[in-house]
């Protein structure tokens, strides 16, 4: 996986953009019971067309974990993953993989099948990154530095502490680092440099918030200098 596009909210034609768009991956955000209807009717349809690509479903909004309501609205519809938006210690992975045991029992579903992504992007997971460790469920880690103080500044030394421990933690814990410290409107140089030193420094994909994103993602980390 080298690409993620994050679609928020849930709009017409979102399985259209979902199934032409490029990217390896998807993040669905969703918040509120008609958000989270509408983004389930979403995933069965691109489950139904072949579960490509991967959807990762992040619910609840900033908080420490997913709502049990989040949950067990959205595993029915076999997402991907579940993203853990703040992760702030080993226990949190441990509770969510807990709470997604029970619901998969209860549906059905095979032990382990909903993986967990966790959320490195506060202070307490930056502080908590160097007692992150392997759990059967974990399928990457994420660096998401805009609530980090100084997160304005990327080559600060909050931003570069936190970018490195994210990717201690997860060469530790034997899963994917994700880069998600892209914004919207980056222009596009500034971007493709970003993707450039991701690379470099070890991170295996970055987030992106539109096509023309997920293009040079693609490019840069299949080797190529310069995307067409």
């Amino acid at each position: 996986m080298r690409s993620l596009r994050i679609f928020a909210g849930v709009a017409d034609g979102l399985v259209a953009a979902i199934l032409a768009s490029e990217a390896d991956g998807v993040v669905l955000d969703l918040v509120g019971e008609d958000a989270r209807a509408a983004a389930c009717a979403v995933l069965r349809c691109v489950n139904a067309g072949g579960g490509r690509p991967a959807i990762w479903m992040r619910a609840g909004g900033l908080h420490p974990d997913p709502s049990d309501d989040d949950l067990a609205a959205v595993l029915p519809a076999h997402p991907a993953a579940v993203v853990l938006p703040a992760v702030a210690g080993p226990e949190d992975i441990e509770q969510l993989g807990a709470r997604l045991r029970v619901l998969e029992a209860r549906l059905g579903r095979p032990d382990g099948e909903t993986r967990i992504v966790a959320v490195i992007g506060t202070a307490a997971g930056v502080m908590a990154a160097p007692r992150l460790r392997p759990h059967p469920r974990l399928a990457a880690f994420v660096w998401e530095p805009f609530l980090l103080p100084g997160a304005e500044t990327p080559d600060g030394d909050v931003s570069r502490l936190s970018r490195g421990l994210t990717l201690l933690a997860a060469s530790h814990a034997g899963v994917p680092a994700i880069d998600a410290s892209a914004r919207a409107g980056q222009e596009d140089a500034a971007f493709r440099e970003a993707c450039l030193r991701a690379r470099r420094d070890g991170f295996a994909a970055m987030t992106a918030r539109n096509e023309a994103q997920v293009h040079v993602i693609n490019a840069v980390f299949a080797g190529d200098g310069a995307p067409d």
